[in-house]
Formats: structure tokens, C-alpha cells, sequence
């Protein structure tokens, strides 16, 4: 049991030091975020978001994520591109709470991409192909 815990508390610190620079480390689900403060339609987002290797964020409903993210963009209010977790469908998210799945995807809003924490060794590929 202690070894599980220890390979788990190894892998959040990885998390925290393989994000890449200027994003938002969620250690508990092992994701990096990057707030986008650039405006495009949907799909343009989800093609710059896998340009830079990761795509758009599905944001938990997580308060405390949520507050990290606000902060980082440095923004009190504004909207921007997520998905829904449940259907994969383009959604915007409304100073930083409310949610609303759109029809129109076509409108321009600034985005949030979710990368995978990257490794640079082969020692934490491996601790990150057996979670």
C-alpha cells in the first residue's frame, strides 16, 4: 500500500514538472491547461489546441481548478471554448461558471487547451504508461 501511495505522490510531482511553461497543472487528474486569450470559432481552437499537442479542455466541474485557470488567464470575466464532457460537443463557458452548449460553433471566443504532462526521460514515460 505505502508503494502505491509513494508511485502516486512520484507521478503527481511529475505532473507538476513536465507541464509545459505558463500552464495550470491539475495533479489530481494528471492534465496541464493553457488558457488561449486569442479569438477563433470552435473548430479553429480544437486545430490550434492539437497544433501545440493537446486539444480542447474538458473542464471538470472543479472550483478550485476553475479559480487556477481564471487566475492564470488573468481575467474577471469572459467566455471561452470547452466541451462537454458527456457529449463532445462545442460549449461555452461564461465568466468562468456558467456552461452552455451552443449549435452555433461558429462564433470567434478565446479557448482552453488540456495537454498531457510530458516527460523528458525514460524513467517517467514508464512511471506514466502503468497509472
Amino acid at each position: 500500500m505505502s508503494s502505491l501511495l509513494f508511485f502516486l505522490a512520484i507521478l503527481s510531482f511529475a505532473a507538476a514538472d513536465f507541464c509545459p511553461k505558463d500552464t495550470v497543472t491539475d495533479r489530481a487528474r494528471l492534465k496541464c491547461y493553457k488558457f488561449i486569450n486569442t479569438q477563433r470559432n470552435f473548430t479553429e481552437a480544437k486545430n490550434l489546441c492539437k497544433e501545440f499537442g493537446g486539444n480542447i479542455a474538458n473542464l471538470p466541474n472543479d472550483t478550485g481548478l476553475l479559480q487556477k485557470v481564471k487566475e492564470h488567464a488573468r481575467l474577471d470575466k469572459c467566455y471561452f471554448w470547452s466541451t462537454s464532457l458527456q457529449s463532445k460537443k462545442c460549449v461555452l463557458v461564461l465568466n468562468w461558471k456558467y456552461r452552455e452548449e451552443i449549435k452555433d460553433c461558429s462564433v470567434p471566443a478565446s479557448f482552453l487547451c488540456e495537454f498531457e504532462p510530458r516527460c523528458e526521460c525514460n524513467v517517467c514515460i514508464f512511471k506514466i504508461e502503468y497509472v
